[in-house]
């Protein structure tokens, strides 16, 4: 696995396994920084590097959903941008 791969997975599992309160949201930074940064770098291989893109997005999700877990992300935050789904048709 080269370097580059090998950063942001670090991170990731630092930040998500990281037992400090207060250092969490630094963590969860450093991770989100570097899945962005690995993010843009893909974007220019073309659909060789989709197994890793599927990594990254469910690691950003789950670096949301960890934000969101200790307060750290307001409500909403992890819907954003995203339309509601409704099962039920509205009432009348």
């Amino acid at each position: 696995m080269s370097e580059v791969i090998e950063e942001w997975r670090v991170l990731y599992k630092l930040a998500l396994f990281e037992t400090s309160r207060e250092r969490i949201p630094g963590r969860i930074a450093e991770a989100e920084e570097a899945l962005a940064k690995r993010s843009r770098e893909l974007f220019t291989l073309g659909p060789d590097a989709s197994k890793e893109r599927q990594d990254i997005e469910s690691a950003l999700c789950s670096m949301k959903a960890l934000s969101y877990c200790l307060g750290l992300q307001p409500k909403g935050v992890l819907h954003q941008g995203r339309k509601e789904k409704r099962i039920l048709p509205k009432a009348a």
